[in-house]
């Protein structure tokens, strides 16, 4: 693993207007294909509602194709940390046992779920920091004379 801090995608770092200043890879390879829902998640009621309404807050045409596998383990961390905020919601962060009482295994499953979902957000731009930073164009701005020219899209 490389020290320092990890590589933004390319779309955040053109969203936020290349603050770093560094070069931009031209030849990075683009995926046009719109994110699908995929069948597990669908069939979760919670997920799929959570990756509809990602979907919907973000830019169109943010995500792809490619970031499907990321999005949807956001969405089932977001169902898992529910189901387990539901579970010590009921029975509370303690239960009893023969030998006494002990943590919930709720407990560890919200801590993993709320770390997935960290992890996600951050490397889809959900959280409050990537959203501070991202400059949208609105979206009657008109493309410019120049788009294309150098194999990239800018609107």
């Amino acid at each position: 693993m490389k020290p320092g801090p990890k590589k933004k995608p390319t779309h955040l770092r053109l969203l936020e207007g290349n603050p770093s200043g560094r070069p931009i890879n031209e030849a990075e390879p683009v995926c046009d294909l719109p994110p699908f829902k995929p069948p597990f998640v669908a069939a979760d009621a919670v997920a799929s509602a959570e990756w509809d309404r990602v979907i919907a807050a973000m830019p169109p045409g943010l995500y792809t194709a490619l970031d499907t596998a990321t999005l949807a383990a956001y969405a089932l961390a977001w169902s898992m940390l529910d189901q387990a905020q539901r579970a010590i919601a009921a029975d509370g962060l303690t239960i009893g046992t023969a030998r006494g009482r002990i943590s919930h295994p709720a407990v560890r499953v919200w801590k993993q779920s709320a770390d997935t979902l960290a992890k996600c957000a951050d490397r889809l731009g959900l959280h409050p920091g990537a959203r501070s930073s991202l400059n949208i164009p609105s979206r009657s701005d008109k493309p410019s004379k120049f788009a294309g020219l150098i194999g990239r899209r800018t609107n």
